[in-house]
């Protein structure tokens, strides 16, 4: 019985020990989730950034083109 009971506990320890590793292994997978949340937050506004930077600049060379196609159509 006593035996018995020397093993009911050494169980028990040993579930609290993988119940304490499992609840870190949680918290390293949470933390990285919110990690990767974050740069995929950072990486979309990133892209959006960049996306409008190559509008400009798009923007800016056929705006120069056009300027320069009416100065030669009027002489200037």
């Amino acid at each position: 019985m006593l035996s018995t009971l020397n093993e009911i506990k050494l169980g028990q320890k040993t579930q609290e020990q993988v119940n304490i590793k499992l609840d870190k292994t949680l918290d390293a997978i949470q933390k990285e989730r919110e990690i990767d949340e974050k740069n995929k937050k950072e990486n979309d506004k990133n892209i959006r950034d960049m996306k409008m930077w190559v509008l400009g600049l798009v923007g800016t060379i056929f705006g120069s083109l056009i300027i320069a196609l009416l100065r030669m159509l009027m002489g200037i």
